[in-house]
């Protein structure tokens, strides 16, 4: 008879770490999909390892050894905890550290909606960085017809309101900061439109922690896409 309930896992011989007290990100050496959670530590305070793959094959080679049920990056190692994949990983950290997490079924709701919200500005936005073939035309069409449209809707969403689901900053915030900050590196007069949305940025990069971190030696303004990218994959100033 079949026993149902329980998963068992095979447990490969583990990567060895200096730090296995702290906390581990495992990301690229790159902004991309681990710069929301980096900001998320650096604003809570947490003591971590920035662990940081140059080359393709230092992941590839011990990504199966990680003992990550679906091996991906980025990844947090948290004492017990081994998890993967960008928006599960800031709900886990605003989860246990209470202060970023909504509190209300309302705010739940609204942190559920915005993440969906988060990804439809975030991926046209990716898609261009990789565009090769059309990138002049196709920047053209993002800054004068795709971002503009969504911006009105984010910003009539936000209204006066200080962060995305009212007076409480959440976890969703840093996610939109993070892409909004680097759309602004492509084009700089984006936002002047959306005075909105605007001040929502600046104020969230004049948080003391937040600002504190970006003069570190840990923030790294270049690069934000991988080196295959058309635009971001390197320092573009």
């Amino acid at each position: 008879m079949k026993a149902v309930g329980f998963r068992c896992h095979r447990q490969p011989a583990l990567p060895v770490f200096e730090n296995m007290t702290k906390l581990i990100l495992g990301y690229w050496d790159i902004r991309g999909l681990a710069q929301p959670i980096r900001y998320m530590l650096g604003y809570l305070g947490v003591e971590y390892e920035d662990k940081r793959y140059v080359e393709k094959n230092s992941w590839f080679d011990v990504k199966l050894n990680m003992n990550l049920d679906f091996p991906n990056i980025p990844y947090i190692i948290d004492g017990d905890v081994r998890t993967t994949q960008t928006w599960a990983i800031m709900k886990y950290l605003a989860r246990k550290h209470t202060i970023l997490f909504p509190k209300t079924e309302e705010e739940i709701r609204s942190c559920d909606m915005l993440e969906e919200v988060a990804r439809d500005l975030a991926m046209p936005f990716f898609m261009l960085c990789y565009n090769h073939d059309g990138f002049d035309e196709a920047k053209k069409k993002y800054f004068s017809e795709t971002l503009p449209k969504l911006l009105d809707l984010l910003e009539k969403f936000l209204g006066c309101s200080h962060w995305m689901i009212g007076v409480k900053m959440t976890y969703v915030d840093f996610y939109f900061n993070e892409v909004l900050d680097v759309i602004q590196l492509m084009t700089s007069d984006c936002l002047d439109k959306h005075q909105g949305i605007k001040k929502y940025v600046e104020k969230f990069f004049a948080l003391d922690k937040i600002a504190a971190y970006r003069r570190s030696d840990r923030f790294k303004k270049w690069p934000f896409m991988s080196p295959q990218a058309k635009w971001g994959g390197k320092c573009e100033d």
